[in-house]
């Protein structure tokens, strides 16, 4: 799961540089940004703990509610059922 997670950040990543490649010029918070992407670049592991740290201390969750035939056990050919 982390290295789909890893590529998956890195291919966010790349389409970010994408975007600032094709200007010409960058604005001083551009090039911070650009600086920032290129860090995260570099070291995907890191940026990926500090993502998953940053969502676990916010704790701004919102609740989410699914029908029970989307879940695991609903589909599981190994649940009893009674006929």
């Amino acid at each position: 799961m982390l290295r789909c997670c890893r590529k998956l950040l890195i291919l966010a990543l790349e389409r970010l540089k994408e975007g600032y490649a094709q200007k010409t010029r960058l604005t001083s918070s551009e090039r911070e940004e650009l600086g920032l992407i290129e860090l995260a670049y570099d070291n995907p592991h890191e940026t990926l703990s500090r993502i998953k740290r940053h969502l676990l201390t916010q704790r701004a969750f919102k609740e989410v509610s699914a029908p029970a035939a989307h879940w695991p056990l609903a589909a599981s050919p190994h649940r009893a059922h009674s006929s």
